[in-house]
Protein backbone atom coordinates (compact mmCIF):
# COMPACT_ATOMS: atom_id res chain seq x y z
CA UNK A 1 0.00 0.00 0.00
CA UNK A 2 1.17 3.59 -0.50
CA UNK A 3 0.79 7.02 -0.46
CA UNK A 4 2.75 8.63 -2.99
CA UNK A 5 -0.23 11.12 -3.81
CA UNK A 6 2.00 13.94 -5.01
CA UNK A 7 2.74 17.43 -3.60
CA UNK A 8 -0.04 18.51 -0.93
CA UNK A 9 -2.26 21.06 -2.07
CA UNK A 10 -3.14 24.28 0.10
CA UNK A 11 -6.11 23.08 1.77
CA UNK A 12 -4.39 19.22 1.95
CA UNK A 13 -1.68 21.08 4.23
CA UNK A 14 -4.40 22.85 6.74
CA UNK A 15 -5.94 19.57 7.09
CA UNK A 16 -2.57 17.43 7.79
CA UNK A 17 -1.22 20.33 10.33
CA UNK A 18 -4.72 20.37 12.34
CA UNK A 19 -4.48 16.27 12.52
CA UNK A 20 -0.97 16.66 13.21
CA UNK A 21 -2.31 19.37 15.94
CA UNK A 22 -5.12 16.66 17.44
CA UNK A 23 -2.65 13.53 17.27
CA UNK A 24 0.05 15.66 18.97
CA UNK A 25 -2.07 16.99 21.49
CA UNK A 26 -3.46 13.70 22.63
CA UNK A 27 -0.12 12.02 22.96
CA UNK A 28 1.08 14.92 25.44
CA UNK A 29 -2.20 14.19 27.48
CA UNK A 30 -1.16 10.27 27.39
CA UNK A 31 2.26 10.94 28.48
CA UNK A 32 1.09 13.43 30.74
CA UNK A 33 -1.37 11.49 32.62
CA UNK A 34 1.19 8.25 32.71
CA UNK A 35 3.76 10.20 34.34
CA UNK A 36 1.60 12.37 37.09
CA UNK A 37 -1.62 10.20 37.65
CA UNK A 38 -1.40 6.93 35.82
CA UNK A 39 -4.37 4.74 34.84
CA UNK A 40 -1.95 1.80 34.99
CA UNK A 41 -1.73 -1.01 32.83
CA UNK A 42 -2.52 -4.46 34.55
CA UNK A 43 0.50 -3.80 37.08
CA UNK A 44 0.76 -0.94 38.79
CA UNK A 45 4.45 1.19 37.55
CA UNK A 46 6.99 1.85 39.76
CA UNK A 47 6.59 5.49 39.54
CA UNK A 48 10.30 7.05 40.83
CA UNK A 49 11.59 4.67 38.02
CA UNK A 50 9.13 5.30 35.00
CA UNK A 51 10.69 8.88 35.60
CA UNK A 52 13.76 8.53 35.59
CA UNK A 53 13.67 6.43 32.50
CA UNK A 54 11.39 8.99 30.68
CA UNK A 55 13.79 11.65 31.31
CA UNK A 56 17.12 9.93 30.23
CA UNK A 57 15.04 8.28 27.32
CA UNK A 58 13.57 11.71 25.92
CA UNK A 59 17.07 13.38 26.61
CA UNK A 60 18.65 10.86 24.40
CA UNK A 61 15.96 10.79 21.81
CA UNK A 62 15.89 15.08 21.90
CA UNK A 63 19.96 14.84 21.08
CA UNK A 64 19.71 12.61 18.55
CA UNK A 65 16.84 14.16 16.80
CA UNK A 66 18.38 18.08 17.03
CA UNK A 67 21.47 16.38 15.84
CA UNK A 68 20.15 14.01 12.64
CA UNK A 69 17.45 16.17 11.94
CA UNK A 70 19.73 18.67 9.86
CA UNK A 71 21.77 16.05 7.37
CA UNK A 72 22.37 16.52 3.91
CA UNK A 73 19.31 15.96 2.15
CA UNK A 74 18.35 12.52 0.34
CA UNK A 75 22.36 11.52 1.65
CA UNK A 76 20.58 8.03 2.26
CA UNK A 77 18.05 6.98 -0.38
CA UNK A 78 18.22 3.48 -1.63
CA UNK A 79 19.14 5.16 -5.15
CA UNK A 80 22.37 6.43 -3.86
CA UNK A 81 25.71 4.55 -4.70
CA UNK A 82 28.28 3.88 -1.37
CA UNK A 83 26.11 6.03 1.29
CA UNK A 84 22.74 3.92 0.20
CA UNK A 85 24.45 0.55 0.51
CA UNK A 86 26.18 1.35 4.04
CA UNK A 87 22.59 2.08 4.79
CA UNK A 88 21.18 -1.19 3.73
CA UNK A 89 23.85 -3.15 5.65
CA UNK A 90 22.89 -1.30 8.51
CA UNK A 91 19.35 -2.58 8.28
CA UNK A 92 20.67 -6.06 7.97
CA UNK A 93 23.00 -5.99 11.00
CA UNK A 94 20.49 -4.55 13.01
CA UNK A 95 17.77 -6.81 12.06
CA UNK A 96 19.78 -9.76 12.48
CA UNK A 97 20.91 -8.66 16.20
CA UNK A 98 17.63 -7.68 17.19
CA UNK A 99 16.40 -10.82 16.26
CA UNK A 100 18.50 -12.50 17.79
CA UNK A 101 17.98 -10.68 21.06
CA UNK A 102 14.17 -11.28 20.44
CA UNK A 103 14.74 -15.04 20.23
CA UNK A 104 17.37 -15.34 23.19
CA UNK A 105 14.42 -12.81 25.27
CA UNK A 106 11.72 -15.52 24.15
CA UNK A 107 13.23 -18.21 25.31
CA UNK A 108 13.48 -16.42 28.68
CA UNK A 109 9.94 -14.96 29.25
CA UNK A 110 8.45 -18.56 28.32
CA UNK A 111 5.22 -19.14 30.47
CA UNK A 112 2.41 -21.67 30.37
CA UNK A 113 0.13 -18.92 28.94
CA UNK A 114 -3.86 -18.89 28.88
CA UNK A 115 -6.52 -17.03 26.92
CA UNK A 116 -7.27 -17.10 23.51
CA UNK A 117 -3.60 -17.55 22.54
CA UNK A 118 -3.41 -21.03 24.47
CA UNK A 119 -7.16 -22.22 22.55
CA UNK A 120 -5.31 -21.27 19.27
CA UNK A 121 -2.27 -22.96 20.12
CA UNK A 122 -4.18 -26.37 21.54
CA UNK A 123 -6.40 -26.40 18.47
CA UNK A 124 -3.29 -26.12 15.68
CA UNK A 125 -1.46 -28.74 17.79
CA UNK A 126 -4.52 -31.29 17.64
CA UNK A 127 -5.25 -30.71 14.03
CA UNK A 128 -1.67 -30.82 13.13
CA UNK A 129 -1.35 -34.25 14.59
CA UNK A 130 -4.33 -35.01 12.61
CA UNK A 131 -6.79 -34.95 15.68
CA UNK A 132 -10.48 -33.54 16.02
CA UNK A 133 -11.38 -30.19 17.66
CA UNK A 134 -13.30 -30.77 20.37
CA UNK A 135 -17.34 -29.09 20.28
CA UNK A 136 -15.96 -26.30 22.97
CA UNK A 137 -12.92 -25.18 20.15
CA UNK A 138 -15.49 -25.02 17.43
CA UNK A 139 -18.10 -22.68 19.47
CA UNK A 140 -15.11 -20.34 20.09
CA UNK A 141 -13.91 -20.35 16.28
CA UNK A 142 -17.58 -20.21 15.12
CA UNK A 143 -17.87 -16.61 17.59
CA UNK A 144 -14.97 -15.11 16.29
CA UNK A 145 -13.94 -16.53 12.92
CA UNK A 146 -11.63 -14.26 12.47
CA UNK A 147 -9.33 -16.51 15.06
CA UNK A 148 -9.29 -19.32 12.09
CA UNK A 149 -6.98 -17.56 10.07
CA UNK A 150 -3.90 -17.56 12.75
CA UNK A 151 -5.22 -21.20 13.16
CA UNK A 152 -4.61 -21.95 9.93
CA UNK A 153 -1.10 -20.57 10.37
CA UNK A 154 -0.14 -21.90 13.05
CA UNK A 155 -1.61 -25.47 12.30
CA UNK A 156 1.06 -25.09 9.58
CA UNK A 157 3.55 -24.17 11.51
CA UNK A 158 2.99 -27.29 13.61
CA UNK A 159 2.61 -29.48 10.87
CA UNK A 160 6.28 -28.35 9.15
CA UNK A 161 8.16 -28.59 12.78
CA UNK A 162 6.81 -31.87 13.38
CA UNK A 163 8.67 -33.29 9.94
CA UNK A 164 11.84 -31.56 10.99
CA UNK A 165 11.43 -33.19 15.05
CA UNK A 166 10.34 -29.18 16.05
CA UNK A 167 8.04 -29.57 19.10
CA UNK A 168 5.15 -27.63 18.62
CA UNK A 169 5.60 -24.61 20.97
CA UNK A 170 8.64 -23.96 19.35
CA UNK A 171 7.39 -23.97 15.45
CA UNK A 172 4.76 -21.63 16.46
CA UNK A 173 6.86 -19.27 18.12
CA UNK A 174 9.52 -19.76 15.59
CA UNK A 175 7.29 -17.51 13.08
CA UNK A 176 6.71 -14.58 16.22
CA UNK A 177 10.10 -14.41 16.35
CA UNK A 178 10.60 -13.98 12.76
CA UNK A 179 7.89 -11.42 12.24
CA UNK A 180 10.14 -9.08 14.97
CA UNK A 181 12.57 -9.62 12.08
CA UNK A 182 10.41 -7.98 9.45
CA UNK A 183 9.31 -5.38 12.01
CA UNK A 184 12.80 -4.25 12.04
CA UNK A 185 13.79 -4.66 8.40
CA UNK A 186 10.20 -2.38 7.66
CA UNK A 187 11.11 0.36 10.08
CA UNK A 188 15.07 0.29 8.96
CA UNK A 189 14.06 0.05 5.31
CA UNK A 190 11.68 3.15 5.41
CA UNK A 191 14.14 5.47 7.21
CA UNK A 192 16.43 4.77 4.38
CA UNK A 193 13.86 5.34 2.30
CA UNK A 194 12.86 8.77 3.40
CA UNK A 195 16.50 9.46 3.03
CA UNK A 196 17.22 9.57 6.58
CA UNK A 197 19.64 6.23 7.66
CA UNK A 198 20.24 8.30 10.81
CA UNK A 199 17.47 7.00 12.17
CA UNK A 200 17.64 3.10 11.70
CA UNK A 201 20.03 2.40 14.47
CA UNK A 202 17.95 4.31 16.82
CA UNK A 203 14.38 3.02 15.36
CA UNK A 204 15.42 -0.58 14.99
CA UNK A 205 16.41 0.08 18.93
CA UNK A 206 13.18 1.49 20.08
CA UNK A 207 11.38 -1.38 18.37
CA UNK A 208 13.67 -4.01 19.52
CA UNK A 209 13.12 -2.69 23.39
CA UNK A 210 9.59 -2.84 22.69
CA UNK A 211 8.18 -5.42 20.70
CA UNK A 212 11.50 -7.49 20.08
CA UNK A 213 12.03 -7.91 23.61
CA UNK A 214 8.46 -7.90 24.96
CA UNK A 215 6.68 -11.16 26.81
CA UNK A 216 4.35 -10.75 24.31
CA UNK A 217 6.69 -12.50 21.91
CA UNK A 218 6.76 -15.66 23.95
CA UNK A 219 2.83 -15.56 23.60
CA UNK A 220 1.58 -16.88 20.23
CA UNK A 221 -1.35 -14.39 19.23
CA UNK A 222 -1.95 -11.81 16.19
CA UNK A 223 -0.55 -8.83 17.29
CA UNK A 224 2.99 -9.28 16.51
CA UNK A 225 2.28 -10.81 12.86
CA UNK A 226 -0.13 -7.97 12.23
CA UNK A 227 2.66 -5.40 13.46
CA UNK A 228 4.76 -7.40 10.65
CA UNK A 229 2.20 -6.24 7.97
CA UNK A 230 2.20 -2.84 9.07
CA UNK A 231 6.15 -2.83 8.48
CA UNK A 232 6.10 -3.94 5.61
CA UNK A 233 3.06 -1.83 4.53
CA UNK A 234 4.73 1.41 5.85
CA UNK A 235 8.28 0.75 4.43
CA UNK A 236 6.18 0.49 0.62
CA UNK A 237 4.59 3.42 1.04
CA UNK A 238 7.81 5.63 2.16
CA UNK A 239 9.47 4.18 -1.14
CA UNK A 240 6.24 4.68 -3.09
CA UNK A 241 6.17 8.27 -1.73
CA UNK A 242 9.27 8.83 -2.80
CA UNK A 243 8.78 8.04 -6.62
CA UNK A 244 6.31 5.46 -7.41
CA UNK A 245 7.01 1.48 -7.70
CA UNK A 246 4.30 -0.96 -8.41
CA UNK A 247 6.81 -3.83 -6.72
CA UNK A 248 6.82 -2.18 -3.91
CA UNK A 249 2.85 -0.96 -3.82
CA UNK A 250 1.86 -4.40 -4.28
CA UNK A 251 4.15 -5.61 -1.55
CA UNK A 252 2.91 -3.06 0.91
CA UNK A 253 -0.96 -4.13 -0.09
CA UNK A 254 -0.06 -7.54 0.63
CA UNK A 255 1.43 -7.04 3.93
CA UNK A 256 -1.42 -4.75 4.67
CA UNK A 257 -4.29 -7.33 3.84
CA UNK A 258 -2.63 -9.67 5.88
CA UNK A 259 -2.37 -7.18 8.49
CA UNK A 260 -6.64 -6.79 8.18
CA UNK A 261 -6.47 -10.86 7.78
CA UNK A 262 -5.22 -10.75 11.57
CA UNK A 263 -6.45 -7.66 12.99
CA UNK A 264 -9.37 -6.06 11.10
CA UNK A 265 -8.61 -2.71 12.76
CA UNK A 266 -5.58 -2.39 10.39
CA UNK A 267 -8.30 -1.69 7.74
CA UNK A 268 -7.68 2.03 9.17
CA UNK A 269 -4.40 2.45 7.48
CA UNK A 270 -6.38 1.31 4.23
CA UNK A 271 -8.94 3.85 4.56
CA UNK A 272 -6.39 7.24 5.31
CA UNK A 273 -4.12 6.20 2.37
CA UNK A 274 -7.97 6.23 0.44
CA UNK A 275 -8.93 9.68 2.43
CA UNK A 276 -5.53 11.07 1.57
CA UNK A 277 -5.55 10.25 -2.04
CA UNK A 278 -9.17 11.29 -2.57
CA UNK A 279 -8.27 14.94 -1.06
CA UNK A 280 -5.32 15.53 -3.74
CA UNK A 281 -7.87 15.66 -6.35
CA UNK A 282 -5.86 13.65 -8.72
CA UNK A 283 -7.10 11.21 -10.43
CA UNK A 284 -3.72 9.06 -10.39
CA UNK A 285 -3.38 8.65 -7.07
CA UNK A 286 -7.05 7.91 -6.74
CA UNK A 287 -6.58 4.63 -9.49
CA UNK A 288 -3.58 4.04 -7.96
CA UNK A 289 -4.76 3.35 -4.09
CA UNK A 290 -8.17 2.02 -5.72
CA UNK A 291 -6.03 -0.55 -7.06
CA UNK A 292 -4.09 -1.59 -4.27
CA UNK A 293 -7.34 -1.42 -1.72
CA UNK A 294 -8.13 -4.25 -4.27
CA UNK A 295 -5.39 -6.31 -3.53
CA UNK A 296 -5.54 -5.67 0.26
CA UNK A 297 -9.17 -6.96 0.02
CA UNK A 298 -8.42 -9.98 -1.74
CA UNK A 299 -5.73 -10.66 0.17
CA UNK A 300 -8.04 -11.43 2.99
CA UNK A 301 -10.36 -12.66 1.10
CA UNK A 302 -7.82 -15.43 -0.21
CA UNK A 303 -6.65 -15.59 3.67
CA UNK A 304 -9.95 -16.38 4.83
CA UNK A 305 -10.75 -18.65 2.51
CA UNK A 306 -6.97 -20.46 2.45
CA UNK A 307 -7.73 -20.55 5.87
CA UNK A 308 -11.11 -22.27 6.50
CA UNK A 309 -9.64 -24.76 3.55
CA UNK A 310 -6.28 -26.05 5.54
CA UNK A 311 -8.45 -26.01 9.05
CA UNK A 312 -11.53 -27.23 7.55
CA UNK A 313 -13.22 -24.85 9.46
CA UNK A 314 -14.82 -23.04 6.53
CA UNK A 315 -17.52 -19.79 7.36
CA UNK A 316 -20.40 -22.92 5.94
CA UNK A 317 -19.18 -25.38 8.59
CA UNK A 318 -18.96 -22.65 11.57
CA UNK A 319 -22.41 -21.31 10.84
CA UNK A 320 -23.54 -24.70 11.25
CA UNK A 321 -21.83 -24.75 15.31
CA UNK A 322 -23.13 -21.21 16.15
CA UNK A 323 -23.17 -17.97 14.76
CA UNK A 324 -20.65 -15.66 14.81
CA UNK A 325 -20.79 -13.09 17.64
CA UNK A 326 -21.36 -9.37 15.84
CA UNK A 327 -20.03 -6.42 15.84
CA UNK A 328 -21.98 -4.91 18.52
CA UNK A 329 -20.81 -7.08 21.16
CA UNK A 330 -17.54 -5.64 20.90
CA UNK A 331 -19.58 -2.16 20.77
CA UNK A 332 -21.33 -3.11 23.74
CA UNK A 333 -17.63 -4.16 25.39
CA UNK A 334 -16.13 -1.26 24.86
CA UNK A 335 -18.62 0.95 26.12
CA UNK A 336 -19.14 -0.36 29.73
CA UNK A 337 -17.39 0.88 32.71
CA UNK A 338 -16.75 -1.07 35.61
CA UNK A 339 -16.12 2.14 37.94
CA UNK A 340 -14.35 0.20 40.13
CA UNK A 341 -11.71 2.19 42.50
CA UNK A 342 -8.32 0.30 41.43
CA UNK A 343 -5.35 1.12 40.62
CA UNK A 344 -5.28 -1.45 37.70
CA UNK A 345 -8.32 -0.83 36.45
CA UNK A 346 -9.70 -1.20 32.86
CA UNK A 347 -11.84 0.75 30.34
CA UNK A 348 -13.84 -1.06 28.12
CA UNK A 349 -11.83 -3.71 28.18
CA UNK A 350 -12.53 -7.91 27.98
CA UNK A 351 -15.74 -9.52 30.36
CA UNK A 352 -16.26 -12.73 30.66
CA UNK A 353 -19.70 -11.91 31.98
CA UNK A 354 -20.57 -10.07 28.59
CA UNK A 355 -19.32 -13.05 26.42
CA UNK A 356 -21.61 -15.23 28.36
CA UNK A 357 -24.48 -12.82 27.96
CA UNK A 358 -23.84 -12.43 24.64
CA UNK A 359 -24.11 -16.55 24.04
CA UNK A 360 -27.16 -16.49 26.33
CA UNK A 361 -28.65 -14.16 23.62
CA UNK A 362 -31.11 -15.37 20.38
CA UNK A 363 -29.17 -14.81 17.86
CA UNK A 364 -31.83 -13.22 15.58
CA UNK A 365 -32.32 -10.26 18.32
CA UNK A 366 -28.72 -10.49 19.60
CA UNK A 367 -27.21 -7.44 17.43
CA UNK A 368 -30.64 -5.08 18.83
CA UNK A 369 -30.03 -6.33 22.37
CA UNK A 370 -26.47 -5.29 21.87
CA UNK A 371 -26.84 -2.39 20.67
CA UNK A 372 -29.52 -1.50 23.28
CA UNK A 373 -27.23 -2.18 25.87
CA UNK A 374 -24.55 0.27 24.25
CA UNK A 375 -26.98 3.20 23.91
CA UNK A 376 -28.19 2.64 27.67
CA UNK A 377 -24.47 2.25 29.04
CA UNK A 378 -23.76 5.40 27.21
CA UNK A 379 -26.44 7.30 28.11
CA UNK A 380 -26.53 6.28 31.94
CA UNK A 381 -22.84 8.49 32.01
CA UNK A 382 -24.37 11.72 30.46
CA UNK A 383 -22.27 14.10 28.28
CA UNK A 384 -19.30 14.92 31.32
CA UNK A 385 -19.17 11.22 32.38
CA UNK A 386 -18.71 10.16 28.16
CA UNK A 387 -16.24 12.57 27.93
CA UNK A 388 -13.86 11.47 30.72
CA UNK A 389 -14.80 7.44 30.11
CA UNK A 390 -13.92 7.74 26.53
CA UNK A 391 -11.24 10.40 27.29
CA UNK A 392 -9.77 7.44 29.94
CA UNK A 393 -9.87 4.98 28.27
CA UNK A 394 -7.69 6.67 25.17
CA UNK A 395 -4.99 7.80 27.17
CA UNK A 396 -4.44 4.20 29.25
CA UNK A 397 -4.60 2.64 25.37
CA UNK A 398 -1.56 4.98 23.81
CA UNK A 399 0.05 5.36 28.29
CA UNK A 400 1.23 1.31 28.61
CA UNK A 401 4.68 0.79 27.05
CA UNK A 402 4.45 -2.86 27.64
CA UNK A 403 1.58 -2.99 25.50
CA UNK A 404 -0.35 -5.20 28.05
CA UNK A 405 2.32 -8.09 27.86
CA UNK A 406 0.52 -11.04 30.01
CA UNK A 407 -1.97 -8.75 31.05
CA UNK A 408 -4.46 -11.41 29.69
CA UNK A 409 -6.00 -13.82 31.84
CA UNK A 410 -3.77 -15.55 34.64
CA UNK A 411 -0.08 -15.20 32.44
CA UNK A 412 0.67 -12.12 34.72
CA UNK A 413 0.69 -15.01 37.89
CA UNK A 414 2.11 -17.45 35.83
CA UNK A 415 5.45 -19.49 36.58
CA UNK A 416 8.13 -19.96 34.15
CA UNK A 417 8.31 -22.67 31.43
CA UNK A 418 11.68 -23.45 32.79
CA UNK A 419 13.01 -25.84 35.05
CA UNK A 420 14.13 -23.48 36.95
CA UNK A 421 14.87 -19.82 36.69
CA UNK A 422 17.95 -19.88 34.87
CA UNK A 423 19.18 -16.59 35.51
CA UNK A 424 18.09 -12.96 36.84
CA UNK A 425 17.31 -12.34 33.33
CA UNK A 426 14.24 -15.11 33.48
CA UNK A 427 12.91 -12.70 36.43
CA UNK A 428 12.78 -10.13 34.22
CA UNK A 429 11.52 -11.54 31.46
CA UNK A 430 8.41 -12.48 32.58
CA UNK A 431 4.86 -11.04 34.38
CA UNK A 432 5.61 -13.02 37.93
CA UNK A 433 9.31 -12.52 37.75
CA UNK A 434 10.17 -11.00 40.80
CA UNK A 435 12.26 -8.43 38.72
CA UNK A 436 9.43 -7.72 36.13
CA UNK A 437 8.16 -4.46 37.63
CA UNK A 438 11.73 -2.60 37.59
CA UNK A 439 12.03 -3.85 33.96
CA UNK A 440 8.20 -2.59 33.28
CA UNK A 441 9.02 0.81 34.16
CA UNK A 442 12.00 1.37 32.33
CA UNK A 443 10.31 0.08 29.48
CA UNK A 444 7.33 2.62 30.40
CA UNK A 445 9.62 5.24 30.33
CA UNK A 446 10.59 4.62 26.89
CA UNK A 447 7.79 4.44 25.84
CA UNK A 448 6.31 7.74 27.28
CA UNK A 449 9.96 9.20 26.17
CA UNK A 450 8.42 8.17 22.46
CA UNK A 451 5.27 9.78 22.70
CA UNK A 452 6.03 12.88 24.08
CA UNK A 453 9.26 13.00 21.44
CA UNK A 454 6.68 12.37 18.64
CA UNK A 455 3.69 14.51 19.80
CA UNK A 456 6.67 17.58 19.63
CA UNK A 457 8.11 16.37 16.30
CA UNK A 458 4.51 16.72 14.83
CA UNK A 459 3.86 20.08 16.36
CA UNK A 460 6.67 21.56 14.49
CA UNK A 461 6.89 19.24 11.54
CA UNK A 462 5.68 20.19 8.16
CA UNK A 463 2.61 18.86 6.50
CA UNK A 464 3.19 16.18 3.64
CA UNK A 465 0.79 13.33 2.14
CA UNK A 466 2.69 10.48 3.74
CA UNK A 467 2.66 11.78 7.21
CA UNK A 468 -0.93 12.96 7.01
CA UNK A 469 -2.04 9.29 5.55
CA UNK A 470 0.21 8.12 8.81
CA UNK A 471 -0.97 10.66 11.26
CA UNK A 472 -4.69 9.96 10.35
CA UNK A 473 -4.15 6.06 10.71
CA UNK A 474 -3.31 6.40 14.17
CA UNK A 475 -5.79 8.89 14.78
CA UNK A 476 -8.99 6.42 13.01
CA UNK A 477 -7.31 3.72 15.28
CA UNK A 478 -7.57 5.96 18.44
CA UNK A 479 -11.32 6.36 17.42
CA UNK A 480 -11.68 2.47 17.01
CA UNK A 481 -9.94 2.01 20.71
CA UNK A 482 -12.21 4.48 22.31
CA UNK A 483 -15.43 2.91 20.79
CA UNK A 484 -15.05 -0.60 20.88
CA UNK A 485 -13.31 -3.13 23.16
CA UNK A 486 -9.75 -2.48 23.70
CA UNK A 487 -6.95 -2.69 25.80
CA UNK A 488 -3.09 -1.16 25.44
CA UNK A 489 -2.17 -4.49 23.53
CA UNK A 490 -4.07 -3.48 20.55
CA UNK A 491 -1.72 -0.80 20.00
CA UNK A 492 1.30 -3.05 19.27
CA UNK A 493 0.07 -3.77 15.83
CA UNK A 494 0.71 0.15 15.05
CA UNK A 495 4.06 0.63 17.00
CA UNK A 496 6.31 0.72 13.90
CA UNK A 497 3.81 3.49 12.84
CA UNK A 498 4.09 5.17 15.16
CA UNK A 499 8.00 4.68 15.59
CA UNK A 500 8.46 6.33 12.00
CA UNK A 501 6.22 8.94 12.48
CA UNK A 502 8.35 9.80 14.72
CA UNK A 503 11.12 9.79 12.17
CA UNK A 504 8.97 11.51 9.43
CA UNK A 505 8.02 14.63 11.90
CA UNK A 506 11.26 14.48 13.93
CA UNK A 507 14.09 14.19 10.89
CA UNK A 508 11.94 14.93 8.00
CA UNK A 509 12.70 13.30 4.74
CA UNK A 510 15.08 13.64 1.74
CA UNK A 511 11.62 15.71 -0.09
CA UNK A 512 10.11 16.69 3.03
CA UNK A 513 12.06 19.04 5.59
CA UNK A 514 11.02 19.26 9.46
CA UNK A 515 9.53 22.94 9.44
CA UNK A 516 12.55 24.54 11.34
CA UNK A 517 13.60 28.04 11.54
CA UNK A 518 15.75 27.96 8.12
CA UNK A 519 12.96 25.68 6.68
CA UNK A 520 9.77 27.76 7.12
Amino acid sequence: MASGVGSSSGVGRVVGRVLQVALALGLLAAAGVALVAPLNSWIAFRRPVVWVATAVALALLVWWLRRSGGGARGSGRAGSSGRGEVSRRTVWLGVALGTLASAVHAGLALIPFGWDARRIFASASRLGAGGVLPEEALAYFARYPHNVRLLALEQGAVEVGGAVGLPALGAVLLPHVLCVAVVLWGVGRACVELGRPAGVPVVQVLATVLLGLSPNVAVPYTDVPAAAGVAVAAAAMARCSRSWHWGWAVLGALGLGQAVALKPYAVVLVIAAVLVALGSRRLVPVLRVGALGVVVAGTVVAVSVGAGAVTGLSQERLAQVEQPFPPEHFLAMGTWDSEEESVVRRWGAYRQDQVDATAAMDPATRAEELREQARTQVAERGLVGNVRFFGAKAVWVWGDGTFWAHGEGADGVAPSSLPEPVSALTEASRGAGSLYPWRAAVVQGVWLAVVLATAGALLRARPGPLLTTWVLALGGLTAYLMIFEARPRYLLAFLPLVLLVLVRAGLGSADHRPATSEGR
